[in-house]
């Protein structure tokens, strides 16, 4: 319970960098909304936070 609560926290600070996070509590639609945007060395990393925050 705790560790996919602070991984949908994590992925939605990443995401409000970019744009506004939704409510729902899978981010990884919107994650790899934003993935061209990032920086390349760390679009494997949120692909993988991504991954993780899949319910």
């Amino acid at each position: 319970m705790h560790y996919s609560l602070a991984v949908e926290n994590f992925a939605k600070a990443i995401i409000a960098i970019y744009q506004v996070p939704t409510w729902s509590h899978d981010p990884s639609n919107q994650l790899m909304g934003i993935i061209n945007q990032l920086p390349g060395e760390v679009r494997e990393l949120v692909i993988e936070l991504a991954r993780m925050s899949m319910n």
